[in-house]
């Protein structure tokens, strides 16, 4: 700019209120085209998930267990009701052999017994198991239907907010063209040091972006309409009234 000219304050505040929302409405676009905008929702689905098959698999474990224990309780049994016929059948006959076959008798009887224990406790684990598993089932069905209303939520705006890009682009393009060129570059370097967005307003001889006291000087040329940029925050400084 030339010195002595003045800021368009006016249609640059309007440029500014364009691009703010241009950048979230493109922002939410990507996010929407990306999948990005059902992201959280997917994570909770794919948690649900994951929490279903850690209990089946824990489930097959235990379920495991059990057969084992059960196979080989009725083994112990088996093996017991042997040893029983042998004693009553007339097979042995000496005394040290009853003394023997009454000892395996007995600890056959205790390993089932055993067995017995390890099976109903590995039982009761599966109960409280299913049980668990049903609510989780339960919670990842409930997280597969909000990920899908979000996804069709999210992509039933897509067409909006298309157009709503395309709208805001032309009003950026026209206005653009009421701004002198070496204004655009100024404010798009200020916009690009101040996140997006490349005016403060100044209030009392301060930045109302960054809050640093501005020098005098400084601020009457800013009421005067001169373009200055605040030394902190690098946006240009705006009349407080504009």
């Amino acid at each position: 700019m030339t010195s002595g000219e003045t800021v368009d304050f006016a249609r640059l505040w309007a440029l500014q209120d364009v691009d703010v929302r241009l950048d979230e409405v493109t922002a939410r676009l990507e996010a929407v085209e990306s999948g990005r905008a059902w992201a959280e929702a997917s994570a909770r689905r794919a948690e649900a998930d994951a929490r279903v098959e850690r209990l089946e698999r824990e489930i097959e474990e235990w379920e495991k267990r059990r057969r084992a224990a059960e196979r080989e309780r009725r083994a112990a049994e088996d093996e017991a009701a042997r040893m029983r016929e042998r004693l009553y059948g007339g097979a042995v006959r000496s005394a040290r052999e009853i003394d023997s076959v009454e000892r395996q008798i007995a600890a056959a009887r205790e390993r089932a017994g055993r067995l017995e224990t390890e099976e109903l406790e590995a039982m009761e684990r599966l109960d409280e198991l299913r049980a668990r598993l049903g609510r989780a089932a339960e919670a990842a069905a409930a997280a597969a239907r909000a990920e899908e209303e979000e996804r069709s939520r999210a992509l039933g705006e897509r067409e909006a907010l298309a157009a709503a890009a395309a709208e805001l682009r032309a009003r950026r393009e026209e206005l653009q063209a009421g701004l002198p060129a070496a204004l655009l570059r100024e404010y798009e370097n200020a916009r690009g040091a101040g996140r997006g967005r490349g005016l403060a307003r100044t209030e009392g001889g301060v930045c109302r972006a960054c809050g640093v006291e501005l020098p005098r000087s400084t601020w009457q040329r800013v009421q005067r309409g001169a373009l200055e940029r605040c030394e902190r925050c690098q946006r240009i400084l705006a009349p407080g009234g504009a």
